[in-house]
């Protein structure tokens, strides 16, 4: 009897292992024996379930706890990612604002008109939009997206209109993840910020924390990041703000912001002071876009910019603005047409197209370096190069083209292959050149441009193309058809002005006539006077001059000294018109001037012979 009852509890226990590491196998596997039967050789004993109860009740306990503890792990997971078809706002506002998926891409199937604003749920990492060219209308009060959270965006082949909100009229971005934009439209959106502090209000706004730069108008980013702009349209986005320093696109980068533009079009803005594209800190690379309308197309300060292969066209505040202060910056523009852009209200910044002032400080010193090129044992220049582009009737109150005022100490400055035509300033007609003189570390060149009727606005007599108030070296160039004076006006040190064509087309003439007294009938005129230059007085020698008199006309030709000479037989009484022509050639403008001269009856007289006395019927 006792050896049996050693025995069962040996099974028990072993029953009681089998039980434990069942459960363990499987969370979702439950025990519901109450009573285990175990025959031996000669009797079968039936054992109480009591203990057996106990250790079911606790395996169930275990779990179930490991059951909720699966529950709970399974609610906290989110789902990869989720495509949504998107007809209405309540679709848009409940998906955006949802905190179910991580990664969400959306359809737009329908036009949408909001009727709050939506603000991004934390929990998207990685948000696509497919616009399929349906419209976000935000009826002048809502924003279409604002987004607080680490969230990559893209939006593509989409129209927003009409959206508003104090920062990003359309899109508020607050993070340093990307933001790319495609194939998309911007039309009518911007800022309600009434303050009187000032604001950037644009298509597009980036902002580091810590720099102050405004608002922005139809997007606004801020933080680190790329920014991506592709083949997009920005028009008549505006703002209520009380001032004006705005901008479609205002970027205020940290140290890791690159913006990239490319085959975008910025059209008029309805406010006044309003760039297309704002930026601060960023760097920048803008190509095959098109700005017309604005203030200031681009105004970039600090950090670097490359300009290819745009078009800027009545912009009225200069096309480009480059400025700096702090950082390495450097600046490209490249095969651009810059046309009818001007800059006559802004004393200080009023270069007509493109102005440009680096004043970077950099903290490397020189030990030596040669005249032109890059310095010897020391850090490298750092370049501005303004390359192979077209400027067309620009205006401007000093730089009809181009203004450049160097005040940074180690830039290499380039202008070359330009062509300038047209443009009008007071001083440099084309290009306003100035360096101070304590930072002589800055060397400029400006060579093998083209320059065509660059006017002076106001000028006095011929002084040459060419106006240089400081050391510039200025070497071989062909200024024999220059007309105009101030064409280039420079004050720069460290300047080398060469190989630049001045072609203000044909040669301006000039012809003289000398007083031609009155004359009697039938008397010859003498018509004389000399043919010569307009500017140096170079006489045309062995030219035919056309004289004519009367709506006659007879032909001459100048002598070595550019003087002709022609004897004219009245027959004409009363005053007789001259009309002197020179024709011209390529090389020399036509010229006619005008002139007359009277000519005057002869004074006649009758004399009568005395008649002798005679008899009456003989003659007398």
């Amino acid at each position: 009897m006792k050896l049996n009852k050693i025995f069962l509890l040996l099974l028990l226990s072993l029953l009681f292992i089998g039980l434990s590491y069942a459960t363990e196998v499987s969370d979702d596997n439950t025990v519901n024996t109450t009573t285990v039967c175990v025959s031996t050789p000669g009797e079968v004993v039936h054992s109480s379930n009591t203990q057996i109860k106990e250790v079911d009740n606790r395996i169930i306990d275990q779990t179930n706890k490991k059951e909720i503890t699966k529950q709970n792990h399974t609610k906290n997971v989110k789902t990869a990612s989720k495509t949504i078809d998107v007809n209405n706002f309540n679709t848009l506002h409940n998906t955006l604002t949802s905190d179910t998926y991580s990664t969400l891409t959306l359809n737009i199937k329908s036009d949408i008109i909001l009727t709050k604003n939506t603000e991004l749920n934390t929990a998207i990492k990685t948000l696509t939009i497919n616009g399929n060219g349906k419209t976000i209308n935000g009826n002048k009060k809502y924003q279409f997206l604002k987004i607080n959270s680490d969230c990559m965006v893209t939006i593509s082949n989409l129209i927003i209109t009409n959206c508003y909100g104090k920062y990003g009229g359309a899109i508020y971005q607050y993070n340093d993840n990307d933001l790319t934009i495609r194939n998309s439209t911007f039309i009518n959106n911007g800022v309600n910020n009434e303050s009187t502090l000032p604001n950037y209000i644009g298509g597009l706004y980036i902002e580091d924390v810590g720099v102050t730069a405004g608002n922005g108008e139809a997007i606004f980013k801020f933080g680190n990041g790329n920014l991506y702009i592709e083949n997009s349209m920005f028009i008549k986005n505006m703002t209520t703000s009380k001032v004006g320093y705005i901008g479609i696109i205002s970027c205020s980068g940290g140290s890791y912001v690159y913006m990239t533009i490319t085959n975008s079009t910025f059209l008029k803005n309805l406010e006044n002071g309003t760039a297309a594209i704002r930026t601060k800190n960023t760097r920048s690379n803008i190509e095959k876009s098109t700005f017309t309308g604005f203030s200031k197309a681009i105004d970039h300060y600090d950090k670097s910019l490359t300009i290819t292969n745009c078009d800027f066209i009545n912009n009225t505040a200069g096309a480009v603005r480059f400025t700096n202060d702090y950082y390495r910056s450097e600046l490209e523009v490249n095969n651009c047409n810059f046309i009818n852009n001007s800059n006559l209200n802004d004393s200080l910044y009023n270069g007509g197209a493109l102005f440009i002032r680096p004043s970077g400080k950099y903290d490397g010193t020189y030990t030596s370096y040669d005249y032109w090129g890059n310095p010897i044992n020391s850090i490298s220049y750092l370049k501005i190069t303004v390359n192979n582009n077209t400027f067309i009737n620009n205006t401007g109150n000093n730089g009809g083209a181009i203004k450049t005022v160097i005040t940074g100490t180690t830039y290499y400055l380039n202008i070359t292959k330009n062509v300038f035509k047209y443009n009008k300033a007071e001083y440099g007609s084309a290009i306003y050149h100035d360096t101070y003189p304590a930072y002589n570390k800055t060397f400029t060149n400006i060579y093998n441009n083209t320059f065509v009727q660059n006017i002076p606005n106001t000028y006095n007599a011929r002084r040459g193309a060419i106006t240089d108030i400081g050391n510039a070296i200025i070497t071989n160039n062909n200024d024999e058809t220059s007309k105009y004076t101030h064409t280039i006006y420079t004050k720069g040190i460290n300047t080398e002005i060469s190989d630049n064509i001045f072609d203000d087309g044909p040669i301006e003439t000039y012809i003289s006539i000398n007083e031609i007294g009155n004359t009697q009938y039938t008397d010859n005129a003498t018509i004389k006077g000399k043919l010569k230059t307009n500017y140096g007085g170079t006489p045309l020698k062995n030219t035919i001059i056309k004289i004519t008199i009367n709506e006659k006309t007879y032909t001459t030709k100048t002598d070595n000294n550019g003087i002709f000479t022609y004897n004219y037989k009245t027959n004409t009484l009363g005053t007789n018109n001259i009309t002197v022509t020179y024709e011209g050639n390529t090389k020399y403008a036509g010229r006619t001037m005008k002139t007359t001269f009277t000519v005057t009856q002869k004074p006649t007289k009758i004399t009568i012979n005395k008649i002798a006395n005679t008899q009456y019927a003989n003659n007398a």
